[in-house]
This record gives C-alpha cells, sequence and structure tokens, in this order.
C-alpha cells in the first residue's frame, strides 16, 4: 500500500468525520483526539518532504500538533493533501506509511467504525515483521494468514489485524494473553513499536 492511498483514506475519513467524532480521545496517543491526530499526520507529512526521517520525539510531536490548534478540519485535511505526494517511502523499516495505517486504525476504533480494511494495514504488518526478522529483533515466530516470520516459539493464534495492533502497542491484552502462555521475551518482541 503507498503512501498516497493510505494518505488519500485518511484524508477522505477526516473531512467526513463530525465536530463530536473530532473530539474523541484515542487512548494509544498523549491523550490527543482524533482531530489531533489529523494534526500529527499533517506534521509528519511536512516533516517528511522537508527531509527529516524518522519519528518526532514525543515533545516535538505534542509540539506540533500544539501549533496546529488553530487550523480548521478542512485546513488540515487540505495541508496534507498538498504534500501527500511529495512524501517519499521509506526503503526498510519504519515508515510514512506506517504512521498513517496505525494511526487511522486507531481513529476508525474510536469512532467505532469498521475496522481498517485489511489492503491498509495489512502490508504494514508484513513490513514490520520482516523488518523486526531482519534485524534479529523477533524473537518468536509468528504465523498468520500472511506468512510465517521470526524463529522462536510460535506465538498462539490471533489474527493478522490482533497482530498488527498488538505489534504498535494497541493491544495489551494479545500481548498479555500471549505472554502467559510462554517466554516473556514474547512480550518485548512483540510489542517493538508501542
Amino acid at each position: 500500500m503507498s503512501y498516497v492511498e493510505l494518505a488519500t483514506a485518511g484524508q477522505r475519513a477526516f473531512a467526513a468525520t463530525g465536530a463530536q467524532e473530532l473530539g474523541l480521545v484515542v487512548p494509544w496517543t498523549p491523550l490527543w483526539t482524533t482531530r489531533d491526530v489529523l494534526s500529527h499526520l499533517v506534521d509528519n507529512a511536512e516533516r517528511a518532504i522537508s527531509g527529516v526521517t524518522g519519528p518526532p520525539s514525543a515533545d516535538e510531536a505534542n509540539e506540533a500538533v500544539e501549533a496546529l490548534q488553530d487550523a480548521s478540519v478542512a485546513q488540515l485535511v487540505q495541508r496534507w493533501r498538498d504534500v501527500t505526494h511529495a512524501v517519499p517511502s521509506a526503503p526498510a523499516g519504519p515508515s510514512p506509511e506506517w504512521d498513517v495505517a496505525v494511526h487511522l486504525a486507531d481513529v476508525f476504533e474510536v469512532w467505532g467504525r469498521p475496522a481498517l480494511g485489511a489492503a491498509l494495514w495489512a502490508p504494514t504488518l508484513i513490513s514490520a515483521l520482516t523488518f523486526l526478522e531482519r534485524a534479529g529483533r523477533l524473537q518468536c515466530t509468528v504465523v498468520g494468514e500472511s506468512g510465517s516470520f521470526g524463529d522462536g516459539a510460535e506465538l498462539a493464534a490471533v489474527s493478522d489485524y490482533e497482530l498488527f495492533r498488538a505489534l504498535f502497542g494497541r493491544r495489551h491484552d494479545v500481548i498479555d494473553s500471549v505472554v502467559a502462555r510462554g517466554d516473556p521475551a514474547v512480550l518485548r518482541s512483540l510489542a517493538f513499536f508501542g
């Protein structure tokens, strides 16, 4: 899934969302609302085209969200659209695509909408597992609809979507259930990104 496809899906979702939904808090963030997540995605896109690589620090991310508080949702969506096609992809490892996929899944869940479509999140899952496996950071074997990754104790079966959410620190109950049945090192490798 390309950044453009993910960003376009996000832009459409945010543009069609009402004020009440935009005020909902996203629990996997620094107490940001879904509107703040939009500000974060806009800032990350603008950072990427300015040549900044890697995620912002927590302070940088919060400062950027705060700096965009006066912009309307329509202005934020337009700013994101204006830079979308210029955002470079990372060849391997954490990327702008990962950030958008994870945060779109966050806001869809908070909004009570059906889970983000697999075409939008599954490539991030595969890319992240491949990255961890190649870096020797996956201390377990993950077997799912997407294939088999890692070498170590095999994880208990979880759906690919739940694995995607757990990998980015969004499913501590899934991680806890896996750890309770196996090696605690699984926790460190499974929740690598969150």
